[in-house]
């Protein structure tokens, strides 16, 4: 099967984005824990964060995008050896020719690979991002056992909408597991400052406006940025805040980042509301 290489590359930084010290703080856990789960709804700067975090690591590292065609053992595997084949030498050149005589032979290629990373001589780091499309069992198991036996030197991250459905109580327990989640992640006030000025309106913006548009968006990144834009379009000060500037936008995302995932009736019956949520 083919593979899309923009899916193995690391997110890159984009102009204007804020620099979060305390929030990268979170992730110095990772290279302590076989596992880090990073868990928030949509637009909280989960991958922003893991990525600039790993960019200023001098570790060896893979990364993997997922979406809902990886949702098939066969080309979730294909996937993760290609990623994991960049950590060292000869990592998974077994694990992929037993892959390829025998897709089925899920337990063997697994058991191959781990070896594989275990003769690493060095710190490795390697992203499973938008790991919430990911339901089916068989790949889920594979994730169990490469947490169960993770060789010293490998760290997983996991980057999700939701706690996914592993282990994690067990791991909780047995403390090889960090986590950081959407309380940690919020922006705060000054973050949410410099995200309005440097990263949406490029110009200034009084401390009672960022102060108005913090607290509405609660330190949601996304809903800071789409209400920045409101900002942006032409409403100049706090007082425009309270007329719900930018709201529309703020829609927008939900409906494609959001609903998108969501079962046909729900999304029937947003569409029903949007006009009067809009109007």
């Amino acid at each position: 099967m083919r593979l899309v290489a923009t899916k193995l590359l690391i997110p890159p930084g984009w102009p204007g984005l804020v620099p979060r010290a305390a929030a990268l703080r979170l992730l110095d856990g990772v290279l302590s824990r076989p596992l880090t789960l990073v868990t928030a709804p949509p637009g909280f700067g989960k991958t922003t964060l893991v990525s600039t975090w790993l960019r200023e690591q001098s570790v060896r590292s893979g990364w993997l995008t997922l979406d809902e065609d990886d949702d098939v053992p066969a080309r979730f595997l294909d996937y993760l050896l290609t990623v994991a084949g960049g950590l060292g030498d000869e990592v998974a050149d077994l694990a992929r020719t037993l892959l390829m005589a025998s897709p089925q032979s899920v337990p063997a290629v697994v058991a191959a690979l781990v070896n594989d990373l275990a003769a690493v001589p060095a710190e490795m780091v390697l992203v499973l991002d938008d790991f919430h499309v990911i339901a089916e069992p068989e790949i889920l198991d594979v994730l169990s056992f490469l947490v169960e036996r993770c060789p010293p030197r490998l760290h997983l991250v996991l980057i999700s909408r939701h706690e996914p459905d592993l282990p994690l109580a067990r791991w909780r327990g047995r403390v090889v597991l960090a986590e950081v989640g959407a309380a940690q992640l919020r922006f705060s006030a000054a973050e949410a400052g410099a995200l309005l000025r440097s990263g949406v309106t490029g110009s200034a913006v009084d401390e009672r406006t960022v102060t108005a548009l913090h607290q509405r968006a609660e330190g949601w990144a996304a809903g800071l940025q789409m209400l920045g834009i409101g900002l942006r379009d032409g409403l100049p000060s706090a007082a425009s805040v309270t007329y719900r500037s930018g709201d529309r936008y703020v829609l927008d995302y939900l409906a494609e980042e959001v609903l998108r995932g969501q079962p046909a009736e729900r999304r029937d019956f947003f569409c029903c509301v949007r006009p009067f949520l809009t109007g």
